[in-house]
């Protein structure tokens, strides 16, 4: 579906395809191609029941959502990689690589004609989220990795493993997001936080980036991240209230050491 800035359906089409009675045609994500007329989506569900049914990927012509193509993943020699298609990115080299939640890449070419896909690289495990290409290198979120992993797809047929990161011993990545005006990198998984990384687009490194620091207020030890004063500052400001509290109702008050002073979470 098509829909302009105020929301406004501008058309629509079914992917259903009769040659494919028994596949799983249920769109995940696409990426438009303007420069060819054509967008390319894939076919996965999050439904469990279906979770490892999605194996295939569709191409349109973008100007009428004629759709033209509908192939399966190429399998590759693990069996499994092709599993479970997700999200479709553009390619430096004109190619829409596609991560899959079976931590596999697929490299669709071709586009402007009889499509064709490759599977090009296996990540460790399973469950890998949202990829972000910068240039020529491919950023993929790797939970079995506790981390990163950046490709070098300057040769999209034979990527190459340039860097890694492990962000913590807990926290699986899923989401990432590239702000090319700060040169962060923006990663969120299954905690209630988020990292921000650095991201060099010439050499692929990746590096941990932290929150601007200060000389803290008494107490905190100097460099501590603004975080850390907002949350003192907010535990000061709780034990005031409650002793304000027990000024006003006087000695028949609630006993003080009935109160747990603490930070609300972040």
């Amino acid at each position: 579906m098509e829909i302009d800035d105020q929301g406004r359906v501008v058309r629509s089409a079914s992917n259903a395809d009769p040659a494919f009675p028994d596949a799983l045609l249920m769109p995940y994500s696409l990426v438009v191609l303007p420069a060819l007329d054509r967008v390319v989506s894939t076919n996965s569900s999050m439904h469990d029941a279906d979770l490892f049914s999605g194996v295939t990927y569709q191409v349109w012509r973008l100007s009428d959502l004629k759709l033209l193509q509908t192939s399966y993943f190429d399998v590759g020699e693990n069996r499994y990689g092709h599993v479970t298609p997700e999200e479709p990115r553009l390619g430096p080299d004109g190619a829409v690589y596609v991560q899959t939640l079976a931590c596999g890449v697929e490299r669709i070419t071709n586009i402007g004609g009889q499509a064709t896909s490759k599977l090009v690289h296996t990540f460790p495990g399973s469950l890998c989220g949202v990829p972000t290409i910068v240039g020529h290198y491919f950023i993929q979120s790797v939970p079995s990795l506790r981390g990163l992993v950046v490709l070098d797809i300057a040769n999209g047929e034979k990527p190459v493993e340039v860097a890694r990161l492990r962000l913590s011993d807990t926290f699986e990545p899923h989401w990432t997001g590239w702000d090319a005006k700060t040169g962060r990198i923006v990663v969120t998984g299954n905690e209630s936080r988020l990292y921000l990384l650095k991201f060099d687009p010439k050499t692929g490194a990746l590096a941990m980036d932290g929150l601007p620091r200060r000389r803290g207020p008494a107490g905190l030890r100097p460099g501590e991240p603004y975080l850390a004063a907002w949350l003192e500052g907010q535990r000061q400001a709780a034990r005031r209230r409650v002793l304000a509290l027990g000024e006003e109702v006087g000695p028949a008050g609630p006993r003080f050491g009935a109160f747990r002073i603490s930070a609300p979470r972040a």
